[in-house]
């Protein structure tokens, strides 16, 4: 039995002796797992950075490219405010803005008053048949939506806009 005690306590430390060896292995897994966590968090930071100074440079060239067409379109301006020498000429030149802004607002004038009547007929019909003042609010918020719609506020502030944008550059210009 000596002996076999003898066997047994030689062999569980000859086993033992391993028990360090084995938990280093499971170290060293863990660390090569940690180090390509580690590796993959940094690849996925690269590309958002990559991603990120992509965007950067398309916002940047977008704002080039705007600049240069608000820059093209003021010399355009400039260019046709240039006098010819022939007095017809520079008279049509001079009146074409305000004529088609003439002719536009008639046009829209008298679109708008065809709208106007046609949304008083039907508000006039819809109120004699609604039995509540409640059953009018909703009418009356149809007149105005089609009598003044957005893309009528559009057109008005493009035609507000080009006077005023062209005056302002006038000025700045000095003429």
């Amino acid at each position: 039995m000596t002996a076999l005690i003898s066997l047994l306590g030689g062999g569980l430390g000859a086993l033992l002796r391993f028990v360090p060896e084995i938990f280093k292995l499971f170290a060293e897994q863990k660390d090569r797992d940690h180090e390509f966590r580690m590796t993959q968090l940094q690849l996925e930071i690269d590309r958002a950075r990559a991603t990120q100074q992509l965007d950067l440079v398309h916002a940047q060239g977008e704002l080039a490219v705007q600049a240069g067409e608000m820059d093209a379109y003021i010399e355009a301006i400039k260019a046709q405010q240039q006098p010819s020498g022939v007095r017809w000429v520079d008279a049509m030149n001079a009146s074409v803005r305000p004529v088609i802004t003439y002719w536009w607002m008639a046009l829209m004038s008298v679109y708008k008053l065809v709208m106007f009547v046609i949304a008083s007929i039907e508000i006039y019909v819809a109120l004699q048949a609604a039995h509540s003042l409640a059953e009018t609010a909703p009418l009356l918020g149809a007149f105005v939506n089609k009598v003044w719609t957005p893309d009528d506020a559009a057109i008005l502030a493009m035609i507000l806009g080009f006077w005023f944008v062209d005056r302002s550059i006038r000025k700045n210009s000095g003429k």
